[in-house]
């Protein structure tokens, strides 16, 4: 045991501007190693370090817990304070209501890249840095919106505004559990939990009154301002809490006052992971469990319309109770306060529910069953659907606002109930992929957020208060059998589903090693070096990886012996049994774990060996096999069962696989039998592959192409983004050239767009473009070749570009003749009208040539080379989409021309006809 050391007590404004914390103490402790690069120095906390934050004291920590909360308030507010000014800025900008409202849309939508950026980005730079940037941008981008002078400036505003405010969102809960242990955190989550709720309804009944008596600037003014306040004061007394951060800063600056060699606990266990290998598992492994996982689609589903309903009411409040009780503004955002008192009493009572599952969990011996979660939703369940139904049928203005205005309490008691029911029972079915399954619910909840207020205004208008109001209460009511379901069901469900089993078969295995080792322990006093307190029971604490049955006991105790002591969180913690957290509030506890690197990191449990193995050739990346020289010396030795993972981990739809690196350095391939590539062609002959099936590829290896393509492929391995960035820029600039040469008929009329001169906005515009979809197109031509994999070559290739069709050619085209129109200065209106015109009409000709495209591509190009491939085919498809929205626009303008001189034209009709004859 590590002996007791009186320390040197930090100021708290050192802790905010000195995340090393070096004191006499750290200096002169005596850490496991020599100081050298072959033998560094192991730091972790030392007994009673003054910079853990599991020892701040109790005002530092409920400050701090203050501040977040905040935060967090500030943004939930802005999100739904906008839509009290939104009939000002309709008067304003002479827009209509769908066009105003988009500002709440979108900044919503800028909340779903919270946790696919944010929360792997805070535990790669730390909590202190992410929030302090994060939210000096939302703040100006709130202030720029004060200062738009046209609705387009306003709403891409509030979009940037929406994906910097999302962090405190993403990581203020894995602030909290940062410095509370997990007996001490339900009264902190619990005053934070507030927050997120409280803001969405706080909003109106601000905005509403500042909208109505100064006006919608004044309104993003206070956005602006309130968000102001918050970052100057959370900077200046929110300190780093994240220990690995906090720990690797103190590795640098021991090294740099010694000379030696430090290294983290944590880095030694788990290794190095860059910022492309966490953005990497962020942002492809939501989506792979959302489609594979009818738990999380069928939840994420049913939380999407709860939350959209949620951020419908903004619109459809006014229209109730503005527009038949002839409610002023101010007056109609108090209508709020019965959703918020019902959120409220949705607090209160889980506080009560928790008593109910730690007894469950403590009849269960420590960890209890995910169903155990559920109740609380069952009762939200059906208070949903009664809210609604109630407010939809009691809002006719013969019956006192009272009784719709009581409607909103069920609602959003049963929202919250809900929400956190469902958020932890995803986080317990799940366990080690739980980060990634809540990101994936995070996205879908907030593309529907976005989405709902859009069609409010059509749908009310149209079906009238009552059947519009109905709508999303029946929606409910149909997800009532959903927690029912898994509540009776939900073993049998996890056991069918591929991850869900895989989680709870690592959390047995745990168990039982637990048990073994309590056995083996029973009486003796075990000696405990001290770990980082933020660590949870995740993959990544095994470094041994083992391949036969009898060393998998051995790591796997060791992994639960090292999670148990971070779980209880105290210095003089002795050997315990294994507990699962039992707060109903934690639900932000997984972005404070590294569940997120658990898949992409060095040294994977053995218990998880086939999950990681399938995830990585989801995600992209197939396992790695070269560790550390210092892993190699804490663990058994080689696994000669490593390589054969290796071997058996490819793809059926393509010739060739992604170049990894090897344990040696050298490029290689993870199928079996990779195309030689000009390294080894000097030392071995190549493969014989017969002619039969050998891929386009391989044809044309051996000339100036097959050279110019090993160049392209190490520096594609190298560095992936800056490759396509740079291939997309050349694409694109051509095929804006070409473009400019292109010949068009119009009724006879024959211009030439290069006699107009070079227009380098234009070209601007072409690359912009090209630029903003590069990686995006890359990522996912990579998530098709790594998924949708049949026996079958037939099938997994038809799967594919079925998909392609049907999900990427609609996004990419309205991507692309949308970015253009805004790019040139069109306004929402005239860019809406051209994708009327030219979107349908492009996804159907798109027919004619892309199928054809992407089998061949699938059949017979590298996956690294395919999106490559694709854009050079679309230097020509590209050329025709310009062509074609230059075309819808001379058809609108032709149209408001002869509207404006009174002439009857149908501009729908005739440039649908033109563009058809065209394509």
């Amino acid at each position: 045991m590590a002996e007791t050391v009186t320390p040197t007590r930090i100021p708290f404004w050192r802790k905010v501007i000195d995340q090393a914390g070096v004191t006499p103490e750290v200096a002169n402790y005596t850490y496991p190693g020599s100081g050298t690069k072959e033998d560094p120095y192991i730091i972790s906390w030392i007994p009673n370090d003054p910079r853990d934050p599991m020892r701040f004291s109790k005002t530092a920590k409920w400050g701090i817990t203050m501040l977040v909360a905040v935060s967090t308030l500030a943004v939930a507010l802005a999100s739904s304070a906008y839509s009290g000014g939104i009939l000002q800025t309709m008067l304003a900008f002479g827009i209509s209501q769908e066009v105003a409202t988009l500002g709440i849309s979108l900044f919503v939508l800028g909340f779903a890249i919270g946790p696919l950026v944010w929360a792997p980005m805070s535990e790669l730079f730390g909590r202190q840095i992410l929030f302090t940037v994060t939210y000096c941008l939302l703040t100006v981008f709130s202030a720029g919106c004060t200062g738009s002078k046209n609705p387009q400036t306003l709403i891409i505003l509030r979009f940037f505004a929406g994906a910097f405010g999302s962090s405190p969102l993403t990581n203020a809960g894995g602030v909290i559990a940062d410095m509370f242990s997990a007996s001490e955190r339900g009264l902190a989550t619990t005053f934070f939990a507030v927050a997120p709720f409280l803001g969405p309804v706080l909003g109106p009944i601000i905005g509403g009154f500042l909208g109505e008596y100064a006006g919608w600037k004044w309104v993003v003014g206070f956005i602006a301002i309130f968000a102001g306040v918050v970052w100057i004061i959370g900077t200046l007394l929110i300190p780093e809490t994240y220990a690995p951060v906090l720990l690797r800063r103190r590795a640098a600056k021991l090294h740099k006052m010694t000379g030696k060699v430090y290294v983290t606990h944590i880095d030694v266990q788990r290794g190095h992971v860059s910022i492309q290998q966490a953005l990497k598992a962020s942002l492809l492994r939501p989506w792979i469990l959302l489609l594979r996982e009818p738990i999380v689609l069928l939840l994420s589903v049913y939380m999407a319309i709860i939350y959209g309903t949620l951020y419908m009411l903004f619109g459809a409040f006014p229209i109730v109770f503005e527009g038949t009780r002839h409610w002023s503004q101010g007056i109609t955002g108090l209508s709020f306060l019965g959703v918020m008192v019902g959120m409220l009493f949705a607090v209160m009572y889980s506080i009560w529910d928790n008593k109910r599952y730690l007894r469950e969990v403590e009849k269960q011996g420590g960890f209890a069953a995910p169903e155990a979660r559920l109740p609380p939703c069952l009762v939200g369940c059906v208070a949903l659907p009664v809210g609604l139904f109630w407010f939809a049928w009691t809002n006719y203005p013969s019956i006192h606002w009272i009784v719709c205005i009581l409607a909103g309490v069920p609602f959003g008691f049963g929202m919250v109930l809900v929400f956190l029911g469902v958020m932890n029972y995803l986080i317990d079915a799940y366990t080690i992929f739980a980060a990634s399954v809540l990101a994936a619910n995070s996205v879908l909840r907030s593309l529907c957020g976005a989405a709902f207020p859009l069609f409010t205004t059509y749908m009310y208008h149209n079906l009238g208060i009552h059947w519009a109001s109905s709508v999303p209460a029946f929606l409910a009511l149909a997800c009532v059998p959903f927690p029912f379901l898994f509540y009776k069901y939900g073993a049998q469900i996890r056991e069918k589903c591929k991850y869900a089993a895989e989680s709870i078969a690592f959390v047995r295995k745990m168990l039982q090693a637990a048990a073994a080792q309590d056995e083996s322990t029973d009486g003796e006093k075990i000696e405990e070096p001290e770990f980082d307190r933020t660590e949870a029971p995740a993959p990544h604490d095994v470094s041994s990886e083992s391949g036969d049955e009898e060393a998998e006991e051995e790591p796997a105790r060791r992994m639960y012996s090292r999670a148990s002591r971070a779980s209880t969180r105290t210095a003089t913690s002795s050997h315990r049994r294994f507990e699962y957290e039992g707060n109903p509030y934690d639900i932000d506890r997984v972005n404070t774990r590294d569940s997120d690197f658990s898949i992409i990191a060095p040294g994977k449990p053995v218990a998880m060996r086939r999950v990681v193995s399938d995830l990585l050739i989801s995600a992209g990346r197939r396992p790695s096999n070269n560790l550390s020289s210092l892993r190699n010396r804490r663990t058994n030795g080689s696994n000669p069962s490593q390589q054969r993972r290796h071997n058996s981990n490819k793809s059926i739809d393509g010739p060739d696989s992604i170049p990894t690196k090897g344990s040696s350095g050298s490029t290689t391939s993870s199928t079996v039998s990779p195309p030689p590539t000009s390294a080894t062609s000097a030392t071995s002959p190549p493969l014989s592959v017969s002619r039969s099936r050998r891929s386009a590829w391989e044809l044309i290896k051996s000339g100036p192409i097959g050279r110019f393509g090993d160049w392209y492929t190490n520096t594609q391995h190298k560095r992936p983004y800056v490759t396509q960035l740079a291939s997309s820029l050349i694409i694109y600039l051509a095929g804006d050239l070409k473009m400019k040469t292109t010949e068009s008929v119009d009724g006879g009329e024959r211009e030439t767009v290069a006699t107009a001169g070079y227009d380098p906005l234009r070209t601007l515009r072409h690359l912009t473009v090209g630029l903003v979809s590069s990686i995006p197109s890359y990522k996912w031509f990579m998530f098709l070749h790594h998924n949708f994999n049949y026996t079958s070559k037939f099938r997994s290739i038809f799967t594919k570009v079925a998909v392609q069709q049907a999900v990427f050619t609609p996004v990419f085209n309205t991507y692309f003749f949308s970015m253009q129109s805004l790019l040139a200065g069109a306004t929402i209106e005239e860019t809406w009208e051209r994708l009327k015109l030219a979107v349908p009409n492009s996804i159907k000709n798109s027919v004619k040539l892309w199928p054809a495209v992407t089998a061949f591509s699938f059949m017979y190009i590298p996956p690294h080379f395919r999106s490559v491939f694709g854009g050079m085919i679309a230097v020509g498809w590209q050329t025709y989409l310009s062509w074609l929205n230059q075309k819808a626009a001379r058809e609108v303008a032709a149209a408001e021309a002869a509207a404006s001189s009174g002439v009857e034209i149908s501009a729908v009709r005739t440039a649908d006809d033109r563009i058809s004859q065209a394509a």
